[in-house]
C-alpha cells in the first residue's frame, strides 16, 4: 500500500498533494471552437459524404472507372 492511500484529503491538502502535480490526470484545455460563418450547400454535404465519388468495378480482372 502507497502513503496516499492510508492518508485522508485533508493532509492531503496541507501537504499540497494534487493528482494533478503527479500526472495522473490531465489539465483540460479551453480551446475556442471554430464555427462555419455561414452553413453549408447541399452540394458541398453530398461532397463530404462521398456521393459523388468515383465507383471502381473489375472487369476481365481489370479494375475500371465507371
Amino acid at each position: 500500500m502507497r502513503i496516499e492511500h492510508i492518508i485522508d484529503s485533508e493532509t492531503k491538502a496541507r501537504l499540497r498533494v494534487s493528482e494533478v502535480s503527479k500526472g495522473k490526470v490531465h489539465p483540460r484545455r479551453n480551446k475556442p471552437r471554430k464555427r462555419n460563418q455561414k452553413p453549408l450547400s447541399e452540394r458541398e454535404l453530398k461532397e463530404l459524404m462521398g456521393v459523388h465519388r468515383d465507383t471502381y468495378t473489375r472487369r476481365n480482372g481489370a479494375v475500371r472507372r465507371k
